[in-house]
């Protein structure tokens, strides 16, 4: 699937949304993209070469979903790449980090971007990543896993 036309859409999706380029990740780690019923997967080459009988949960890493031909980041994706991202990222001011945490939703954000249902690294002002978040009119929508909450 990493030289299909879906993959590099995928890629060109991740690059414009975050400004982080997946691509030598995936070529040092030796990756490929996988997809099953609309979830994504990084999995070893090696794995996809070899062991295809074992279950990729266990070896992949999540990547996201792949809705109507957008991507929607995992909350692990966010976490582990997050601090590599030149944009697709909100910072909330110290008032609201505690309310974010607890897993509530922000009203009426600050934030230059345009609401539109993107997917966004919420950081705080120091930049330390605090999750992931959806830009909506006239809120952020806390995307966190509520048993992390």
């Amino acid at each position: 699937w990493r030289h299909a036309p879906e993959a590099d859409s995928l890629l060109r999706q991740i690059a414009d949304s975050y400004g982080f380029k997946i691509e030598p990740l995936l070529e040092t780690l030796q990756l490929a993209f996988y997809e099953r019923f609309e979830q994504l997967f990084l999995l070893p080459i090696r794995y996809l070469q070899q062991f295809q009988t074992l279950p990729y949960e266990y070896v992949g890493f999540p990547l996201g979903k792949h809705i109507n031909g957008e991507f929607e980041p995992s909350p692990a994706f966010i976490s582990r790449f997050g601090h590599l991202f030149t944009s697709g990222t909100i910072r909330l001011p110290e008032a609201a980090v505690a309310q974010w945490v607890a897993g509530r939703d922000i009203r009426n954000p600050e934030s230059p971007l345009h609401p539109k249902g993107q997917y966004l690294l919420v950081a705080d002002l120091e930049g330390r990543n605090l999750g992931l978040g959806k830009l909506l009119p006239k809120r952020l929508r806390n995307m966190l896993p509520r048993q992390s909450v």
